[in-house]
């Protein structure tokens, strides 16, 4: 039996024996798998993978040694460092970068100039590895390094270091990030605004507009994390924008702006204005506030309006983070909701990916519960998501349908899979 049979054949033992099986699975994975995702799970790799992972770096010598010697840099382990300064700096450009990567990884800075050199003097693909290596590191000297991709003429290598910079409160890293949301191409314009989102940046009502549509209600919320209400939040809940509209939605609900009562009423007006879209905002604005969801109408919701209510779901979830909350008997109702709509295919995946990102963060067990039932029906950026949820907040003895999916999946997709089930498995 090779070695996924074995794991799927565990998935009858009790959930310690099977995170014994998935520590083992984990280690065979030094041996052959991709370089490229190894480094996913570094953090899960045993003492014992650390000659297996050196000996393939050094019969690697094209850009796959750098991800050999990053993994064992970030897997941490003394041995590694104990034998990697055993070994003299070797010949070859990818190897010599890599082996100087490795030693950085592992809190030796002494050849901290030969990434540095890389970082900032080699053609964009090899550039934008280094950049991704660093911002692996949680150390303060990789992070001094990235900061000089900041001045880079590649979006990407900037991108990257920009996402970690924001967080350590540089000014200059989040101009790198409004300059990409003004003048870069819709994936980077995505990025640059989830990372300024998450970093707390409040952007002003008059630049919403300019927001890619998919995250303009949640920065909405987020402009009202620190109000009692929006100004001007009456108009807002009329809006034209249907993304602005559900963020007020959202910002009532999550700031009890308005009663039940006076949202009702004020709801009036958009309800002519939107037929079609208000009532779905309303209702859901209505469930997250606690009421009953018989009283919402959120039940009846036709299945065309059903994208405009989670959007309020959504933003709620997402741009409230930190403070969204249901109690446990609107959770529920909430799941029960949800998973109705998924039973009749009334959410296509980019929907369900948010729906379930939401529940998650409002109500983490119905949301690994919900996750839990989906894995198997999920493929490509859902099941990412999925995956994201269960590593974030699951217990081992939830993790059977997860491991299931590593008899079908391959590369990156194999080892977040991997990842997450080990690192619920050290909880």
């Amino acid at each position: 039996m090779g070695t996924i049979g074995v794991l799927l054949a565990s998935l009858a033992l009790s959930a310690p024996q099977l995170c014994k099986e998935i520590g083992e699975q984990v280690d065979r994975e030094a041996k052959a798998a991709p370089p490229a995702s190894l480094a996913l799970l570094a953090p899960y790799f045993s003492e014992e993978t650390v000659p297996i992972l050196l000996k393939r770096a050094q019969a690697e010598p094209s850009m796959a040694s750098i991800h050999l010697y990053l993994t064992l840099g970030l897997a941490r382990h003394a041995e590694a460092l104990r034998q990697l300064r055993q070994v003299d700096a070797p010949g070859p450009k990818y190897q010599r970068i890599g082996w100087a990567l490795g030693h950085l990884a592992l809190g030796d800075a002494a050849y901290s100039s030969t990434v540095s050199e890389a970082l900032v003097n080699s053609g964009v693909p090899l550039r934008r590895l280094m950049a991704e290596a660093l911002a692996m590191m949680e150390q303060k000297r990789p992070m001094n390094l990235l900061y000089a991709a900041l001045k880079d003429d590649d979006a990407s290598v900037r991108l990257t270091a920009a996402k970690i910079h924001v967080h350590r409160y540089s000014s200059r890293a989040r101009k790198v990030l409004l300059s990409l949301l003004r003048d870069g191409d819709e994936a980077s314009r995505l990025a640059a605004t989830e990372a300024l989102l998450s970093a707390h940046y409040r952007f002003g009502k008059g630049r919403w507009n300019q927001l890619p549509v998919r995250l303009r209600s949640q920065a909405v919320v987020a402009s009202a994390l620190r109000r009692k209400r929006l100004p001007g939040h009456y108009q807002l809940l009329l809006h034209k924008d249907d993304s602005v509209r559900a963020g007020a939605y959202a910002a009532a609900a999550l700031n009890q702006a308005f009663s039940a009562v006076q949202l009702k009423r004020v709801s009036k007006k958009a309800i002519r204005y939107h037929p079609d879209k208000a009532p779905a905002e309303l209702a859901m604005s209505l469930l997250l506030m606690g009421e009953p969801i018989e009283d919402t109408g959120l039940n009846i919701v036709p299945h065309k309006n059903v994208p405009a209510s989670l959007e309020v779901l959504w933003a709620y979830g997402q741009g409230g983070r930190g403070r969204a909350g249901l109690s446990k008997f609107q959770a529920r109702s909430l799941s029960v909701q949800l998973n109705q709509w998924l039973q009749e295919e009334a959410l296509d995946q980019h929907l369900e990916g948010q729906a379930l990102k939401a529940l998650a963060e409002i109500n983490p067990g119905e949301g690994v519960r919900l996750a839990q039932s989906r894995v198997t029906k999920a493929s490509g950026k859902l099941l990412d998501t999925i995956v994201e949820i269960l590593a974030r907040e699951a217990l081992p003895e939830d993790i059977d349908p997860l491991v299931q999916q590593l008899s079908v999946q391959k590369g990156l997709t194999r080892a977040r899979i991997l990842a997450a089930a080990a690192k619920v498995c050290q909880r």
